[in-house]
């Protein structure tokens, strides 16, 4: 349920962002062990989305896969159920995919007549 109050968040710092400006897309970059379920954060922010008159609104999610600094000074990418490929080592740190950012917000252009 947690998705829920992200996707509030989402559309809170996007309007407050925008200020007065209309909103065309969000983009969204999603750690693929950040452990949201983008199908639920997706429909929660439809429905806020709607609630606030913004059904029209497009989301768009990049999955950002995890990267990882290993014992041996190697950095790579890998999914969590795999060691190192340079030492076979799961002794790491997390570098990248845990997050969820905004990656960035399309506002229309207004014509100054």
């Amino acid at each position: 349920m947690h998705e829920y109050s992200m996707a509030q968040e989402i559309v809170q710092v996007a309007l407050a962002h925008c200020q007065e400006k209309k909103i065309r897309a969000i983009y969204l970059r999603i750690g693929a062990l950040s452990g949201i379920a983008w199908e639920s954060l997706q429909l929660y922010l439809n429905l806020i989305l709607e609630e606030k008159n913004l059904d029209f609104v497009q989301v768009f999610e990049t999955e950002i896969p995890p990267s990882f600094q290993c014992q041996c000074g190697q950095s790579y990418i890998s999914s969590w159920t795999e060691g190192c490929p340079y030492c076979g080592s799961f002794q790491r740190t997390i570098q990248e995919g845990l997050d969820c950012q905004i990656e960035s917000i399309e506002i229309e252009e207004t014509s100054s007549s």
